[in-house]
């Protein structure tokens, strides 16, 4: 990034233990379920010996992709959905995931989300972001060993900017009980959550 030697800034979590967390998750979970932990933070990198950074997050997104799509998200390719975040470096794609041994509603009601929030990252371009965002997804697919066989192209578009109409309208059904994931949040209808 920026001729700038990258590094990681966070231990993270081993993607093994993720992809059991996610699994266990998704197998657990249940229509009028709301309380259930949406994933985690991975990794957090960017260039040596500066704050800037890439964030990247995964889990399952918290509400139903076709909220999702009534709440302003786009179609970004394949079974893809994506939408902005909390301001315009701050990406989220979705998109269904059964997990071998869940519920059958579970792929559409809490499909899996890829986030990447890039903090003033030099050379961190749109194409750079559509790819980076295209190859977690499915890397993530692979992993989770989804059954749906979601169509997710190498090459991601990216939805004009938007974040009010990026923000479901109601509150997240993931309450924030738990200190483990930076992913978890609360917020009012209408509002974006509050990143802990």
């Amino acid at each position: 990034m920026g001729g700038k030697e990258v590094a990681y800034a966070n231990t993270g979590i081993p993607l093994r233990k993720l992809v059991a967390e996610l699994s266990e998750t998704a197998r657990a979970w249940q229509p009028g379920d709301n309380d259930f932990d949406p994933g985690a933070t991975p990794c957090v990198f960017g260039p040596a010996g500066s704050r800037n950074s890439l964030t990247v997050r995964v889990g399952w997104l918290g509400w139903p992709l076709s909220t999702a799509a009534r709440t302003g998200w786009h179609k970004a390719g394949g079974d893809v959905l994506s939408g902005w975040w909390l301001h315009e470096d701050d990406s989220r794609y979705a998109f269904p995931c059964k997990v071998a041994g869940s519920h059958p509603a579970q792929q559409e009601q809490i499909p899996l989300s890829v986030r990447l929030n890039a903090k003033n990252l030099d050379g961190f371009t749109p194409e750079l972001r559509s790819r980076v965002a295209g190859a977690l997804a499915r890397t993530m697919a692979a992993q989770l060993h989804c059954t749906n066989k979601p169509a997710i192209p190498a090459l991601l578009t990216i939805p004009p900017y938007d974040p009010v109409r990026s923000t479901p309208s109601h509150p997240s059904p993931n309450p924030t009980n738990s200190p483990r994931y930076s992913t978890r949040s609360t917020h009012s209808p209408g509002q974006a959550p509050t990143p802990r």
